[in-house]
């Protein structure tokens, strides 16, 4: 587990900088994260390299690196998601919900989740870190350590 979740953090941090250089030239990537079912892509297909992972695909994207999709994607708990801005895919508000209840995202200082945002690197470290328990529960302390970390 532990290790799937340390593979991601290299990948967001790979495909952040859009280098990649790897020690093993003949290693892929992308297809080995489709082989694992961690990136599917869309119906054709395409995983979407090149397009920028939205905050609400990253939730889905953390609940199939912990091995917990089926978990997340029938979730119920009353009173969740609280976020002000899920007007979007009603396919994402169970995953939304289990990824808010369990504390790995959480939202803007608006209320809002920021649904249809970039995540940027830094934000999806800092959800990692979370899902492996590497926090103290100071927010501002966790963005200055997230990279140290």
């Amino acid at each position: 587990m532990k290790r799937k979740l340390s593979l991601l953090l290299a990948v967001v941090m790979i495909l952040s900088s859009f280098s990649f250089v790897f020690a093993d030239e003949d290693f892929n990537v992308p297809a080995f994260l489709k082989k694992n079912g961690i990136l599917v892509g869309n119906d054709d297909g395409d995983l979407m390299l090149d397009e920028n992972l939205l905050r609400k695909d990253a939730v889905v994207l953390l609940a199939r690196l912990l091995d917990k999709e089926d978990e997340a994607e029938s979730f119920e708990m009353e009173g969740y998601p609280t976020f002000t801005d899920l007007a979007g895919n009603p396919y994402y508000n169970a995953f939304l919900a289990w990824a808010e209840y369990n504390e790995y995202f959480v939202g803007r200082p608006d209320g809002s989740f920021g649904y249809n945002d970039n995540l940027e690197a830094v934000e999806y470290a800092l959800v990692l870190l979370r899902a492996l328990g590497y926090v103290n529960g100071d927010k501002a302390d966790e963005w200055g350590k997230a990279w140290d970390t």
